[in-house]
């Protein structure tokens, strides 16, 4: 694949549909076997750049490991990309793990502005960072391409909510894009998209939390809170952590002192993207009637193991 960019003149602004692939795991796979995931990121690119241009857009330069793509319509983007995703997963149909590499996609409307080496601008580096939310083999978009395209394209889409993105002021509302129907989230009753828009729902807005909680930097220490406060014990013993299932105890806890969020709660304060960082006194106070000793019993996948106090 050639690493290049574009022919776009210098100091040029563009508003476009722009598009950014990264390969799942790759510095991983790098060092354990250098040569043979060069030539697989390298079949991978020259597929993605090949199938780009079927749908009118531009490689504006590599990565390394992904693709810096414009495009001049949403509904192409989106297309594209989707594309990208189904023919990578064909290429990988029947084969060991180390035969192939899955790919996560961006996708995000805004500026992008041509520098003498670079393409750059606020619209790439959101693009970028939406990126790191795809799920591997598919897409993550913002709510501003979604809107573009939702009325166009059959889409399987998951509302991730506001995203708190790195070096990004401004919260970004994205989707989650799915090859297949049964890899989303289910969206309000009777929903045909499998999309779930705002208002969202007390049962929505935890899963969105506890799908964020699960890929957490310090997701064992979320869960050694939670167990603490419903368990009345501390537990360090991963084994027995696993075996806690801290999502069914937040369900019995968003039941037992609904809403989360109150007239008096500020988003930052309930939206996953802060949860991690309260404290156990954050997290609602289950009632008397709907707890008792011993309830938490319940939040285990199997029979509650002993404690240690």
């Amino acid at each position: 694949m050639e690493r290049r960019v574009s022919s776009l003149s210098q100091g040029q602004r563009l508003l476009a549909a722009i598009m950014i692939t990264d390969a799942v795991g790759f510095s991983t796979r790098m060092s354990t076997d250098e040569e043979r995931t060069l030539r697989l990121i390298d079949r991978d690119l020259t597929l993605i750049g090949d199938i780009c241009r079927e749908f009118g857009g531009t490689v504006l330069k590599s990565t390394g490991d992904g693709l810096l793509i414009y495009f001049l319509s949403a509904v192409e983007a989106v297309s594209c990309g989707l594309e990208m995703q189904r023919r990578l997963v064909d290429l990988a149909e029947g084969l060991e793990p180390d035969q192939y590499l899955d790919h996560r996609i961006g996708v995000h409307l805004g500026d992008i502005l041509v520098s003498e080496q670079d393409v750059m601008g606020n619209g790439v580096n959101i693009t970028a960072r939406l990126q790191t939310y795809a799920k591997p083999r598919g897409l993550c978009v913002s709510r501003t391409i979604y809107d573009v395209v939702k009325a166009r394209l059959n889409l399987h889409a998951t509302f991730l909510g506001p995203l708190h993105l790195k070096n990004i002021e401004e919260p970004v509302p994205a989707y989650q894009l799915a090859l297949h129907a049964e890899d989303t989230e289910s969206g309000p009753q009777g929903s045909e998209d499998h999309t779930c828009t705002l208002p969202m729902t007390t049962e929505a807005l935890l899963a969105n939390a506890l799908r964020y909680l699960s890929t957490h930097t310090h997701s064992l220490r979320i869960k050694k809170l939670v167990f603490a406060t419903y368990q009345q014990a501390w537990e360090n013993d991963p084994a027995v952590l696993e075996q806690f299932d801290s999502g069914r105890c937040c369900c019995r806890c968003a039941i037992a002192a609904p809403p989360w969020r109150t007239s008096k709660t500020s988003s930052s304060e309930w939206w996953p993207g802060s949860i991690a960082k309260t404290s156990t006194a954050r997290w609602p106070k289950p009632s008397s009637s709907s707890f008792s000793p011993g309830t938490g019993d319940r939040c285990f996948k199997t029979p509650k193991p002993p404690l240690r106090r």
